[in-house]
């Protein structure tokens, strides 16, 4: 549920706690209509089939881009629960991802946000939302492989 900060988590006992901790201190509330948003969502028949639709739009949307990123010589993980790919830059920028994200931003018309600017492990690396439509998404892969040929 892009913007409305409601999501939930489920695992092991020590790991949810930490993890809510954190959040704690990251987030200081939801907003009640949000709140609200997020239980019609899961407790109506209408919710729940665009919630259904929704996640298989996301799907398919993450199928593309790593497909095409892959194809495009990028390495990455295919995301599990995001709506992020974080790919690895390719070879001739070396680990300089700021310099790649700039000449995408500038010359390929694509913005992307440099790993690093998440900590020093996502030297090398770019985050890439696909939570937009496919359209677009056609349009910024279309970019990269200009950019990147």
């Amino acid at each position: 549920m892009t913007g409305y900060r409601i999501g939930f988590i489920a695992g092991p006992q020590e790991l949810t706690k930490s993890v809510s901790a954190i959040h704690a201190m990251l987030v200081t509330a939801a907003s009640n209509p949000a709140m609200a948003a997020a239980v019609a969502a899961f407790d109506t028949n209408e919710g729940k089939t665009a919630t259904q639709e929704m996640k298989e739009a996301y799907e398919q949307r993450r199928d593309f881009i790593v497909n095409s990123l892959k194809k495009l010589g990028f390495r990455l993980i295919n995301p599990q629960g995001a709506f992020y790919v974080f790919a690895k830059i390719p070879e001739q920028y070396g680990n300089d991802d700021l310099k790649f994200a700039t000449d995408l931003a500038n010359e390929g018309k694509v913005t992307v946000i440099p790993g690093s600017f998440f900590g020093a492990g996502g030297q090398g690396y770019v985050r890439i939302s696909y939570a937009t439509s496919m359209e677009n998404l056609t349009d910024a892969l279309d970019n990269i492989a200009a950019f990147i040929k």
